[in-house]
């Protein structure tokens, strides 16, 4: 906004615990063209870097540690710019892609029972899920129970452009008594997913997609994985799978898998990894 040096004052609320990125909630009301700046404490230590804002005096900073592994590496080039920035970058967002879900294979993961199935939900400090289920309504002969999770971690490329996000959600129906035809119609015009992803032409490949049945916990599913690669970060991909059971007349059960610039070996992998967590439960 053109107002040159200035200070703003808020309370250092520590690290956010659902932060898997280790953020600092800040008090004081962060505005645009201030990240990047740092935020001091009463001594005139640096504590974090302004990075980001959601209002109402809710900001957020990176903690200085980051800052000072980049000085200490930037001593080792003499504080020489480098010459190929955008291969670091790449290797950089590859290193944090396996890390990350790395990190997310480690952790506890939290268990629920969704009609027959007991699947894998919440990551501690990493991935949060909530009931999106709609209301019973008298009458209605088919029940739909929603659940939908996602992390609270983003990487910032531009302005149109962010990857690192993960969300997955499930979907179990129960038709009652609607018949077999009638309740198919529904449970293929529900079986659709779209990547959240803000990525255009400019930055990603188009989807390749393959289709296949398979068995997850003895239930057969009819499951598709779907890859496009970035353009500029050569080994980034975007991962979207969607799986749906089949083999039962008034049962269904849909789940959905959205991953941005993830490596597809690490994508596959924490996909193995939930799959083989499913338990069919009657």
């Amino acid at each position: 906004m053109d107002k040159g040096f200035s200070i703003v004052e808020g309370t250092n609320n520590g690290i956010m615990k659902s932060s898997d990125d280790n953020n600092i909630l800040f008090s004081g009301s962060l505005n645009s063209g201030m990240s990047g700046g740092p935020t001091l404490d009463e001594n005139k230590n640096v504590v974090g870097i302004n990075v980001a804002t959601s209002g109402n005096g809710l900001s957020y900073l990176v903690p200085a540690e980051y800052l000072a592994i980049i000085l200490e590496r930037l001593k080792l080039t003499g504080f020489q710019a480098d010459a190929d920035i955008g291969q670091r970058i790449t290797e950089q967002l590859q290193n944090h892609a396996d890390k990350y879900v790395q990190n997310l294979q480690k952790r506890e993961w939290t268990f629920q029972q969704l009609g027959n199935f007991k699947v894998p939900m919440d990551v501690t400090g990493v991935v949060r899920c909530w009931d999106n289920s709609d209301k019973p309504i008298p009458g209605n002969l088919m029940r739909s129970y929603f659940t939908q999770c996602r992390n609270e971690s983003s990487v910032y490329l531009d302005d149109d452009l962010e990857v690192g996000t993960l969300d997955y959600e499930y979907v179990w129906l129960d038709a009652g008594e609607m018949t077999p035809a009638r309740f198919y119609r529904h449970y293929e015009a529900m079986n659709v997913s779209v990547s959240a992803s803000g990525a255009g032409k400019q930055d990603v490949t188009n989807f390749e997609c393959f289709t296949d049945f398979t068995l997850i916990a003895g239930q057969e599913f009819k499951m598709t994985v779907c890859r496009r690669d970035y353009l500029n970060y050569t080994g980034l991909s975007d991962l979207l799978v969607t799986a749906a059971l089949v083999g039962h007349k008034r049962q269904g059960m849909l789940f959905n898998l959205d991953m941005t610039g993830t490596t597809f070996e690490s994508g596959m992998a924490l996909l193995q990894r939930m799959l083989g967590d499913f338990k069919w439960q009657k």
